[in-house]
């Protein structure tokens, strides 16, 4: 079985490396604007002030938005790239790390509980 190619001329390191500083950035975003949202929001409405709750709402909104779709936008590009350098080898991988790996944890965790002290 043949999967299909997409040649780029830059590189497929540098454009999945490219993707992945572009979505780090947008998860600091995330960590730091909502650490900012909840801090301002606690300070307005401790000094009730209603002006910097409503410009806080406005940016809450913006910032879930730009956040959540462009954070996922670019996860999902990553593995996007991931896919095409190989395919195989990323569902192997993520089978050993999602299926195979916590099985034989759980497994001998079991085996642990069972045998008497």
């Amino acid at each position: 079985m043949t999967y299909p190619f997409w040649d780029v001329s830059v590189g497929y390191g540098i454009l999945m490396a490219a993707i992945a500083v572009v979505h780090v950035f947008i998860s600091h975003f995330a960590i730091g604007g909502g650490l900012y949202l909840v801090v301002s929001e606690r300070r307005a409405r401790k000094t009730g002030d209603q002006e910097p709750l409503r410009f806080l709402e406005k940016l809450s909104k913006f910032f879930v938005l730009v956040t959540l779709v462009a954070g996922a936008l670019t996860g999902v590009g990553i593995w996007f790239i991931i896919g095409l350098l190989g395919l195989v080898v990323t569902v192997a991988s993520q089978y050993w790390y999602w299926h195979a790996i916590p099985a034989d944890i759980t497994a001998k965790a079991l085996q642990t509980m069972r045998t008497p002290i």
